[in-house]
């Protein structure tokens, strides 16, 4: 399954709260074999 994340900052999770939710979730999908992807705003992601 293709499942996104769309939020204002992405992950590494270095600000905490929801971002860190979707850094463990995300890792937990990828291990179940789901495809994963985070969308953020540019200036937030690395």
């Amino acid at each position: 399954m293709k499942i996104a994340f769309i939020g204002q900052k992405g992950i590494p999770a270095k600000f905490g709260g929801v971002e860190r939710h979707v850094e463990e979730l995300a890792g937990e999908m990828v291990k179940k074999g789901h495809q994963v992807f985070v969308y953020a705003r540019n200036n937030y992601t690395s």
